[in-house]
């Protein structure tokens, strides 16, 4: 199936306000063509006051109201796409100016999607949040909404109530008005990825997962890639997009953790993972390229040999940072089941302290 185009007679007419490039020159024509702001607003079910509203005070119009007059005045449909200078939802939130019309289906509207179902909210009135605590997916999120909309004036907060060290980022709610209109979904109602997407070209799935894997994912230190979801319904999706279209094989079951749901990409199909698929995230990016790079160079570690050296080299390490596990891993090549077995008879001993928690991941130091 060839990606759609959704152009402006497909936008929901209840939900969506134009304003031209030539805004009077659009609206007069109307008027003479009906022969005045009277007989035009018969037509329109409209006040003459209002049509001299849009006009006075250059407001934006419904697009129900363009529609009648297009037909009426049987203009091109295209001619008036090209004139939209901007556009909005019915409330007072941001509109959309220099709009990429018509709007594309592609992997960046599909990574969007995601994003809003992962890290994303939507409120019962339909207003659109996205919370992360890394600034890079805040602003790959963005990017991606304005390649795929236009530009608009989106508002982005850091910290504060109970999102304390993370960015709180809200686009226009005329985004979710159209998303749900166009595929015909309920962002608050239900989490759901269009299934339509099982018969777009393949790079649609590899948006869906990486986007997943970004907010929801993680590289663990057994080298497997999991994805974690309190919906497992919409975790089985991923599942089935991961074997179907992705040909991904290495994966488990899903499980129940912590009133959560996981699977996982197991290790052989790890460096699979990393050409084909990746992350935006910069630290499990990073996290992945050294794991991948450890195991095409033969890694072993012969370091739970060594215990009374590894808790000298960890408590030096410790002495003066606050280091997650993985950090810790990384700098004395260790595993992760031996790793976590030194770290717990060092914090039984009184010589470590946990600092913070950050998901799923802990940070140590050494107690003073």
């Amino acid at each position: 199936m060839q990606p759609r185009e959704f152009h402006i007679w497909d936008f929901p007419e209840d939900r969506v306000r134009i304003l031209f490039k030539q805004h009077y020159e659009f609206i007069n024509k109307a008027i003479i063509y009906f022969g005045n702001r009277n007989n035009l607003g018969k037509y329109l079910g409209i006040s003459p006051a209002h049509i001299y509203n849009w006009t006075k005070y250059n407001l934006y119009i419904s697009l129900k109201d363009i529609k009648l007059i297009v037909r009426e005045l049987k203009l091109d449909w295209l001619d008036i796409e090209r004139e939209i200078y901007s556009y909005k939802g019915v409330s007072t939130s941001s509109p959309i100016t220099n709009p990429k019309l018509p709007i594309k289906e592609s992997p960046d509207l599909f990574s969007v999607i995601t994003h809003i179902l992962c890290d994303g909210s939507v409120n019962r009135n339909g207003i659109p949040a996205y919370t992360n605590t890394s600034k890079t997916l805040i602003d790959n999120f963005d990017n991606k909404l304005k390649s795929v909309f236009g530009e608009f004036k989106q508002s982005t907060y850091f910290g504060g109530g109970i999102n304390k060290n993370v960015y709180q980022y809200r686009p226009p709610k005329i985004i979710i008005d159209l998303l749900e209109s166009f595929y015909n979904i309920n962002f608050y109602k239900r989490k759901e990825i269009p299934s339509i997407i099982f018969d777009l070209p393949r790079e649609f799935s590899v948006a869906v997962v990486r986007a997943f894997a970004d907010d929801e994912g993680c590289v663990d230190l057994n080298r497997r890639i999991s994805f974690t979801q309190k919906d497992k319904e919409i975790l089985s999706f991923l599942q089935k997009l991961l074997k179907d279209k992705l040909q991904f094989y290495q994966i488990t079951e899903i499980k129940n953790k912590d009133n959560c749901h996981l699977f996982y990409i197991m290790a052989p199909e790890i460096e699979k993972y990393q050409k084909e698929i990746g992350f935006v995230h910069p630290e499990k990016k990073d996290r992945l390229r050294r794991i991948v790079y450890d195991r095409l160079n033969g890694f072993r570690t012969g370091q739970h040999n060594q215990p009374g050296k590894t808790r000298e080299k960890l408590l030096n390490l410790l002495n003066d940072n606050v280091l997650s596990t993985y950090d810790m891993m990384k700098e004395i090549n260790i595993n992760k089941s031996n790793l976590n077995l030194q770290i717990k008879s060092l914090e039984n001993a009184g010589l470590v302290v946990k600092t913070k928690k950050i998901g799923q991941t802990i940070f140590w130091t050494r107690r003073k």
